[in-house]
């Protein structure tokens, strides 16, 4: 072992804080590019679909970082 090693205390987010909030983002945009369908709204649904997955990607980044 050299001694420019140091021991490093990693923290992640909690299991119990990751869960709720991904699904919170899921259960609040999964109704839309539906919702936008039926209304008609400007915005394509598919647009909205990919911006969603965009945005679960980007959720999931910063869900998943670690503290040392």
């Amino acid at each position: 072992m050299r001694s420019s090693q140091k021991n490093h205390l990693v923290l992640c987010i909690s299991p119990s804080i990751r869960i709720p909030l991904f699904s919170l983002y899921i259960a609040l945009t999964l109704p839309l590019p539906f919702l936008a369908e039926v209304t008609s709204a400007p915005i394509p649904p598919l647009l909205l679909w990919v911006s969603i997955v965009g945005g679960a990607f980007a959720l999931y980044g910063a869900l998943s970082e670690k503290v040392k």
